[in-house]
């Protein structure tokens, strides 16, 4: 039987919705296992902005991986033309440097463009499942979804067998496929290309450090890039990219205001050694001085861009709290390059509440040793194994997702073997078509539970979301009261109506009350209201002052944000013209 024509009866056969023995499934189970696991020598591709990175891992039983490593800076100023041009040149260079052409590759892609969401999708069979998947992530993404690959795998059902627990990842055609021609052209073999959470998602459950009943958010620090990646045990419930790196904090860096000396100019590598060796100043270290640099200053400078990253960080944590239903994140793991740096960990920690820690590094994971020697400035990463752990089964753009057929037995086993698997499937079909009546009757009585559960649960979300609205109301309602708030550009706007066309303010300032003296034991007086003092300037046009002062008078009295209205003085300066100062009390409540 020629492989094609197996593949295609394999195909066929695993759209039939049959049961088989358990000796015949465990043994699928097992097949499917190894020739889904990750290859011995696998190679991973890493891209970022300073260039590409291609790092071999070659694992042997009970022996530590052996890692090696090159990299190829590319200018970050060239066309996507150029680039993907140099990109190619740069990949083929590096497989010819370790000797890895024709080994299987994988790659990751991330960006705006690919999404991972966890959904939540009724009941179904999973031939069922990618068509309503499809008209669910039309809305999760900006561009047309027949040019979008999507793969998905279940996670653990919800609601006594009534909904489904989807990881979905969504990820454009065009870039799948230049990732893999990029591939191809280094005469690699394409094996994977996934988003960066699965591969951290795989290094964590092949080391054991998986926590299944905590929310852990491991944030990935790399040279000019970060990304987050929030985890409940292999549940990945948030993953964004984030626009921050240890080239962002040496880049804070190349400029210091130094008090008393004034702007201090570094070069980049001055200011990436400057970082490394001080890290982020915080404590009693502010005191000290690295080269005649005072700390203090260098975590002046580094202020604005670690509180850009906590900004992110809560966004992120709030986002899954409200998501998960209040299951907030109880802990911070720092990953890549950025994560050793001196009091990073210690820093955020104090800011967010919460343990933050730094993970091993990544340069020794599983006793590996990078063959390259020392790393390159210009990316400052260690060559890392994350992506080699990853299974080829779920979430993998280059194979089918869960349910989408079982092609990849015609690639496990020799042909003979899958054409006998073929005829003992064949033979183990004996569901006669009222059984499956039965279960269709089954499955749409279990839908109708469903739905009505879910009206009783869209109640109580209506009534949630009343309530959470009135008690809304009532505090904005109460900071009013409490706070006598002023709506500035209410008052001004009112204040420029009133004035007319031969009145212009010059100035209006705020005058706070006194402080009001109470006796020992009595009740403390109510806050007395704000007042201004208004400047401007009058065009008499040869009319007496008075005249437009009494309409100007008359008009802020009619004033529904202002009262008591005095006039301070008013002097001529010019043959036309007057200057004028009032005061005026402001209402409670103005403008609001």
């Amino acid at each position: 039987m020629e492989p094609k024509a197996t593949t295609n009866l394999v195909q066929k056969m695993a759209a039939v919705d049959l049961r088989l023995p358990p000796v015949v499934r465990g043994w699928f189970t097992r097949l499917r296992r190894s020739s889904l696991a990750a290859p011995a020598d696998l190679l991973v591709v890493e891209e970022s902005d300073a260039g590409l990175r291609l790092t071999r891992v070659t694992r042997r039983h009970r022996v530590a991986p052996r890692v090696r490593s090159a990299f190829r800076a590319i200018a970050p100023d060239l066309t996507p033309v150029a680039r993907e041009l140099a990109e190619r040149r740069a990949l083929a260079a590096m497989v010819a440097e370790l000797g890895a052409a024709g080994r299987p590759a994988v790659a990751a892609i991330s960006g705006p463009d690919v999404v991972v969401r966890r959904l939540s999708m009724p009941a179904m069979r999973q031939a069922d499942l990618r068509s309503a998947l499809e008209l669910e992530c039309r809305r999760h993404v900006n561009y047309p979804i027949s040019e979008a690959e999507i793969r998905f795998e279940l996670l653990d059902s919800a609601g006594s067998g009534r909904e489904l627990s989807v990881l979905v990842v969504i990820a454009p055609r065009r870039r799948v496929e230049e990732r893999r021609a990029l591939l191809v052209s280094a005469g690699l073999r394409p094996w994977a290309v996934t988003v960066p959470a699965v591969g951290l998602r795989a290094d964590l459950e092949r080391k054991g450090a998986l926590a299944s009943n905590e929310v852990v958010a491991y944030l990935d620090i790399g040279s000019d890039a970060s990304q987050i990646v929030v985890l409940k045990g292999r549940d990945i419930r948030f993953s964004r990219d984030l626009a921050f790196g240890r080239q962002t904090l040496a880049a804070a860096l190349r400029q210091i205001v130094v008090p008393g000396v004034g702007t201090v100019e570094r070069t980049p590598e001055a200011a990436e050694e400057l970082l490394l060796s001080c890290g982020v100043p915080i404590g009693a270290d502010e005191a000290n001085f690295v080269d005649g640099m005072p700390l203090a200053a260098v975590g002046i400078m580094l202020r604005p861009t670690l509180e850009r990253l906590v900004r992110d960080l809560w966004n992120s944590f709030d986002y899954c709290n409200e998501q998960f239903l209040g299951e907030a994140v109880t802990r911070v793991v720092l990953l890549g390059p950025g994560a050793r740096l001196r009091n990073l960990a210690g820093y955020l920690g104090g800011v967010l509440k919460m343990p933050v820690r730094a993970a091993d590094d990544p340069s020794q994971r599983d006793g590996a040793v990078a063959g390259t020697g020392r790393e390159d400035p210009s990316d400052a990463t260690a060559p890392g194994v994350t992506l080699a752990s990853i299974s080829g089964e779920t979430l993998n753009f280059l194979g089918g997702g869960p349910g989408e057929g079982i092609s990849w037995i015609a690639e496990a086993v020799p042909t003979p073997a899958v054409a006998a698997a073929a005829a003992l499937l064949i033979v183990s079909i004996a569901a006669p078509a009222e059984i499956q009546n039965s279960q269709a009757r089954q499955r749409i009585a279990s839908l109708r539970g469903g739905l009505e559960e879910l009206n009783a649960q869209s109640s109580a979300v209506a009534q949630f979301r009343a309530a959470r609205e009135e008690e809304a109301r009532l505090e904005a309602l109460l900071g009013r009261l409490t706070g006598s708030q002023v709506v500035w550009s209410t008052v001004l706007r009112d204040l420029s109506h009133r004035v007319g066309q031969d009145v212009r303010l010059t100035a209006v300032e705020v005058l706070d009350p006194a402080a009001a003296t109470t006796a020992p034991g009595a009740a403390p007086a109510p806050p007395e209201p704000r007042s201004l003092r208004i400047s401007g300037l009058l065009r008499t046009q040869g009319a007496p002052p008075e005249r437009v002062l009494a309409d100007l008078l008359r008009s802020l009295g009619s004033s529904p944000v202002v009262d008591e209205v005095r006039l301070e003085g008013c002097e001529r300066v010019a043959p036309e013209l007057s200057g004028f100062t009032l005061t005026a009390r402001l209402t409670e409540g103005a403008g609001s």
